[in-house]
């Protein structure tokens, strides 16, 4: 049963939000920063925001939220919401939208049961946007009392402010959150980490692409997953692993035989598995799951390639998990 709490929350917090878009003449998902910002530090009463009548009314609003009431998957649901109603508002583009959930949850569990995970191994989302797919993957590892040590990079000022305030909100300020682009970070501080995730963001990389990368195109822009990609191997400890969401067709897709060949020869293909078709609005949005490691992690396992079923039906997606659970075993870490 959904908590009662989670629409009031809701209403009462976007109620602020669009006070403060108007007030100050901000988009929403800058509003939506800072009255998050002002939740997680108790609601300041002197705070001018609230100083006219309307303001005091909504402060009392937002007086009435008792967050430390709510379990993390509800406040996760609170945050959630909020996201997605100023992302819409305001247009935000393809690769910054949240990951959701289901594709969170279905990536989480395939990296709790085949990693081997650890209290105090580190999870490192390369391009941590506003949080969603990092907070959801950890919330698997936390289910089963795994407790990780959260690392994000981002280069979008903004959707590391969201990744930041909703982290206070959610974890007490505990994940480590850096503004940059991962791809440019020197090579002494680089982080290695056991887990490596991402959704990664689809196509070109705006930037000038170092030599040093295999995948770079050697005419006109490069395609900057590729080079996530490519650079994530740099990231991961010698026994880790890396979870990708894709295109659903970046195996043959345009100029997949770089990313063929990079993975036959520096990469260890561990699985590639097409998310259900329904969940996307068409063909060209539909995402896969790319499970990789690094080329000399034991053990080596077979390589697991499908489709999951829609949740439509039943008795072939559990089907499919029993095979997920069978190829676990002779590929799990640890």
């Amino acid at each position: 049963m959904i908590n009662s709490k989670i629409p009031a929350y809701f209403d009462s917090i976007f109620a602020v939000v669009e006070y403060y878009r108007t007030t100050y003449k901000v988009s929403l998902t800058a509003a939506l920063v800072a009255v998050l910002e002002y939740l997680s530090d108790g609601q300041p009463k002197d705070n001018p925001l609230f100083q006219d009548t309307q303001g005091q009314n909504l402060s009392d609003k937002m007086g009435q939220i008792d967050w430390d009431s709510l379990d993390l998957t509800e406040k996760r649901n609170v945050l959630q919401l909020l996201l997605l109603k100023v992302k819409r508002a305001d247009h935000a583009d393809m690769n910054s939208q949240l990951t959701p959930d289901g594709i969170g949850y279905l990536l989480g569990d395939l990296a709790y049961q085949t990693a081997g995970a650890q209290s105090g191994d580190k999870i490192l989302d390369m391009t941590v946007g506003s949080g969603n797919l990092l907070w959801t993957v950890d919330e698997v590892f936390e289910h089963h009392q795994v407790h990780l040590k959260r690392l994000g990079f981002d280069n979008d000022q903004v959707q590391l402010a969201l990744a930041h305030v909703s982290d206070r909100l959610l974890h007490d300020d505990e994940t480590d959150l850096y503004q940059a682009d991962v791809l440019a970070v020197p090579e002494d501080e680089k982080i290695k980490a056991q887990l490596v995730i991402s959704d990664l963001p689809v196509g070109y990389y705006p930037q000038t692409v170092p030599d040093k990368y295999e995948m770079r195109a050697v005419e006109g822009k490069s395609f900057a997953h590729f080079l996530l990609i490519e650079e994530a191997m740099n990231l991961v400890a010698a026994d880790g692993w890396l979870y990708f969401l894709v295109p659903a067709n970046i195996l043959e897709g345009p100029e997949h035989e770089k990313l063929l060949k990079f993975l036959a020869t520096k990469a260890q293909l561990k699985a590639f598995l097409k998310l259900p078709e329904n969940y996307f609005l068409n063909e060209a949005a539909a995402k896969a799951i790319l499970i990789l490691r690094p080329k000399e992690a034991n053990p080596k396992g077979e390589v697991l390639v499908g489709t999951y079923p829609s949740l439509k039906e039943p008795k072939a997606f559990e089907d499919f998990l029993q095979d997920i659970k069978s190829w676990v075993k002779l590929n799990r870490s640890r």
